[in-house]
């Protein structure tokens, strides 16, 4: 189930710069389940991540926190949307992601686009290019 960051809450329990927050447990093909943290940016807020967001061109950008899985990124990574497909941009300091970690970023991807879109029409409008998951393991919403 998703937690309530972009209704329910006041604005200013949401993190800095987010319009909307989601968090999300995903099972992990090895076993483990992954807690991966959504936030959908303010293009207009005086922040690092939309300064990079505003230089790339984005229509949309927001952050994405990998918690409890071994190996992931220390740091927020800054997914974009543009006219192209959806972007990811790892910190310098951290590696890059493994497949099964990008297979389940992507998946969320699309159930948060859902999952805003009575706060962010205009995401949910966007054309989503994912690539398809390996297999069909939905995430739960937390």
């Amino acid at each position: 189930m998703a937690s309530d960051g972009d209704h329910g809450r006041p604005t200013n329990d949401l993190p800095d710069g987010a319009i909307a927050y989601r968090e999300y447990e995903v099972p992990m093909p090895d076993g483990t389940t992954a807690n991966l943290a959504f936030t959908l940016g303010d293009m207009t807020a005086d922040s690092i991540p939309a300064e990079f967001a505003r230089r790339q061109g984005a229509l949309a950008y927001g952050l994405v926190s990998v918690i409890d899985v071994p190996g992931a990124p220390r740091h927020a990574l800054i997914w974009l949307q543009g006219r192209t497909p959806l972007a990811l941009t790892v910190a310098d300091e951290d590696s890059d992601l493994g497949e099964p970690l990008q297979q389940a970023i992507a998946r969320c991807m699309a159930v948060f686009f859902a999952d805003i879109a009575p706060v962010a029409p205009q995401i949910a409008a966007l054309q989503l290019k994912l690539p398809e998951p390996a297999n069909d393991t939905s995430p739960d919403r937390t």
